[in-house]
């Protein structure tokens, strides 16, 4: 059982079920039915391309990890020839899956981009982990593509279905908010294990910039996801609990401004980006609040 508890924790298990979940309800009221089989696959495929990134992760960040963090799981709990075993296994599941998925098309053309994401994804989380998060932006900026990408992803799988972008135009926008959060809750995490990343040689934001800059573009980026709610307010100006949901997250954002600038240690930028993930949660709960209102 220990084993299996430190695995799951490898492998970031509350953060692939809010991904899971998030995709979940995204098809389920965006197509307002429980999905078939291709839907169940691109939910496996995402969560073990997801799992298999953080254990990669966590491979190449051991040294820095002996600093930044209280527990370091690969080679203390978890030997490194055993993780790699799993990155390894479940992106072999993954890739296979995303055949299957890619040679029972019904569309060729939006079939052919969801496999291409799926695959390209697997190569873009290796090289992130050894090379792309240490570099300046592009290591955040891959991190919430990614995430943003996975809502895409689920869009692609209807793709017959796709005139439901132009009558909800909001799905854009939530894919718009979950990049934005994701990025600037990226830059906090860059702030949060700043410690170690300097020993590691690493030219993120956080690492290059002063404190003061990178509190700037964290609170740009935040002020920007509060003017995306505020427009997703004037569309659903009639709606009086969506104003409420939207409301309480502009709320919750202007405290997590707050706590920015007054932030100056690990625990403060961890309060933070737990801060970030509440938020991101809430904002998944838009999905179905905002359909059910229709």
């Amino acid at each position: 059982m220990y084993k299996i508890i430190t695995f799951l924790k490898l492998i970031r298990i509350q953060n692939l079920i809010i991904l899971f979940v998030t995709q979940y309800l995204f098809h389920l009221f965006v197509y307002n039915n429980f999905g078939d089989v291709k839907l169940y696959l691109l939910l496996i495929i995402t969560f073990l391309i997801t799992a298999s990134g953080y254990i990669i992760n966590d491979i190449f960040d051991v040294e820095s990890d002996v600093i930044n963090k209280h527990e370091v799981i690969i080679g203390n709990h978890i030997p490194a020839r055993v993780a790699i075993f799993w990155y390894y296994c479940f992106n072999i599941i993954a890739f296979l899956l995303s055949c299957y998925l890619f040679f029972s098309h019904r569309n060729f053309n939006c079939d052919l981009i969801l496999f291409l994401i799926i695959l390209s994804s697997i190569f873009i989380l290796r090289w992130y982990s050894k090379v792309y998060k240490h570099r300046f932006i592009i290591g955040n900026f891959i991190i919430a593509m990614l995430t943003s990408l996975s809502v895409f992803n689920v869009l692609l799988l209807e793709c017959p279905e796709f005139s439901y972008l132009s009558q909800f135009n909001f799905n854009i926008q939530f894919i718009v908010f979950a990049f934005l959060l994701t990025l600037a809750r990226e830059i906090v995490k860059d702030l949060e294990d700043i410690d170690g990343d300097k020993i590691m040689g690493s030219r993120n934001i956080a690492s290059s910039l002063s404190l003061a800059q990178t509190k700037c573009i964290i609170i740009f980026i935040l002020i920007i996801v509060m003017i995306i709610l505020i427009l997703w307010s004037f569309f659903w100006i009639h709606e009086k609990i969506v104003i409420i949901h939207n409301i309480i997250i502009n709320l919750m954002i202007l405290f997590s401004i707050y706590k920015v600038l007054f932030s100056q240690n690990k625990k403060d930028f961890t309060y933070i980006s737990t801060l970030l993930k509440i938020i991101m949660i809430l904002g998944v709960l838009f999905i179905p609040i905002s359909y059910l209102s229709i």
